[in-house]
């Protein structure tokens, strides 16, 4: 189950994850920014988030349809994971190479990915990188998007 984690954060942090044509994870930090936290927390399953986001939904299911293709690929039955989600951490403190391209590359982030199994174990896989806040002036949107709703309608 630890692979399929480090599969879907791939597939999570990848610039193919969009919201309404944009890098899902830089809406995902003004989001964050917006409502002054600096975590976000998607349930895969249901599709809730904290702070709670109109494209989370959205977000969610294509994951959720992931998670349990390879569930399925792996010999497991779809019951047996009762939890999957995304905890992103925003604001990292960064490191001296990330302060010497933070024009470049943004700010550090943590991303952690945990499934839970019918028996209640937690595999998690953890991924560090960086990534700008979401600013439309800045950004073309891709011309495959996924929604029609935008991420702060």
């Amino acid at each position: 189950m630890k692979g399929i984690g480090a599969n879907v954060a791939k597939k999570f942090l990848s610039r193919n994850n969009d919201v309404d044509g944009y890098w899902a994870l830089g809406v995902l930090y003004r989001l964050c920014a917006t409502h002054d936290v600096k975590t976000f927390t998607i349930d895969f399953i249901t599709g809730a988030s904290t702070p709670e986001a109109n494209f989370s939904e959205d977000v969610a299911a294509p994951f959720r349809e992931i998670l349990y293709r390879q569930m399925r690929n792996n010999g497991f039955a779809d019951w047996q994971l009762t939890a999957a989600f995304a905890r992103v951490e925003f604001d990292q403190e960064p490191t001296s190479t990330e302060l010497l391209y933070k024009r470049v590359w943004g700010d550090p982030f943590d991303c952690h990915i945990v499934l839970v199994d019918d028996l209640g174990a937690q595999r998690s896989c953890s991924v560090h990188g960086c990534c700008r806040m979401h600013d439309p002036d800045k950004e073309h949107r891709s011309t495959g998007a996924r929604t029609l709703r935008g991420p702060f309608s």
